[in-house]
């Protein structure tokens, strides 16, 4: 048994991702006493029986991936008794998350900041069901990966799942919101610890933008503001997805060639990066 663990759900279509995730992984966690368990929608069992894995749940599959997926994760790793990650099939690993685990098992819940201020007005309350929430102020707003001990916080995760259904399936919220709402429900504002997008996500393309794009020193990618990223995430096994940054790019440098460049160079890091495990 590992002291820790992180939850992972993947369908068939995150293969690649789930491979660098993996493969990254266990390069930068050996002998750090992290398990990971595998939320399996319908990867064949060939892929699954070559990575060793704590442990395997097998998901319902009356349900679209997606929804089943995400619900599931929050869900499970809500209910686990040690210090858990939860984490997306299409991030992977440029360094050891040890150190914040340990971070986690003081109480804390560390994760990534999500980019983004939210203020829940009138109308998110009453779509919601969520009481109180109207006029309060996310201004520690996380996002997946999360660390936390689910022993201490784990109930933010089921009141966000349990609400998500009791308001319908078909709405617009997400599992996301839903649990930042219940963060501040919960008075856990001051229990989390935020790390940067641009040194564990790339949220809004911060791992690419002038400031805060990554370069290469001593082997490692670190950000423009003297970070090291730890992790990153996205679809970056994907043609489209490529393109699709440098037409962002485009549109972010109104015809400035050399910030399209370093903006190109940062993406082509990044995906050199994942390519050593893909």
């Amino acid at each position: 048994m590992y002291k820790y663990r992180i939850i992972v759900p993947a369908s068939e279509v995150f293969i690649p991702g789930l491979t660098v995730f993996m493969k990254s992984f266990l390069h930068y966690h050996q002998n750090s006493d992290i398990g990971v368990v595998l939320l399996n929608y319908d990867l064949p069992q060939e892929f699954i029986y070559q990575w060793p894995f704590e442990d395997v749940i097998q998901l319902d599959t009356s349900r679209g991936p997606s929804l089943v997926c995400k619900l599931e994760s929050y869900k499970i790793a809500a209910q686990q008794n040690k210090v858990t990650m939860l984490a997306d099939a299409d991030s992977f690993f440029m360094s050891s998350m040890l150190p914040y685990f340990k971070l986690a098992e003081q109480g804390y819940i560390v994760g990534s900041a999500n980019g983004q201020n939210i203020l829940f007005k009138q109308d998110y309350e009453d779509l919601t069901g969520i009481q109180g929430i109207a006029g309060k102020f996310a201004y520690r707003t996380i996002a997946a990966p999360i660390i936390l001990d689910p022993r201490l916080h784990g109930e933010v995760f089921l009141d966000a799942v349990d609400q998500w259904w009791k308001i319908g399936e078909n709405h617009s919220t997400s599992i996301w919101m839903l649990m930042n709402a219940f963060m501040i429900m919960c008075n856990k504002q001051e229990d989390i610890v935020l790390i940067p997008a641009q040194q564990l996500t790339n949220l809004h393309q911060k791992m690419l933008k002038p400031g805060t794009r990554v370069r290469r020193h001593e082997g490692r990618l670190m950000t423009e503001d003297g970070l090291q990223v730890l992790m990153c995430h996205d679809k970056w096994w994907r043609e489209k997805f490529m393109d699709g940054l440098m037409k962002m790019g485009e549109k972010f440098s109104k015809g400035d060639a050399g910030v399209l460049n370093r903006w190109k160079a940062s993406r082509d890091l990044i995906k050199e990066e994942f390519d050593k495990w893909a």
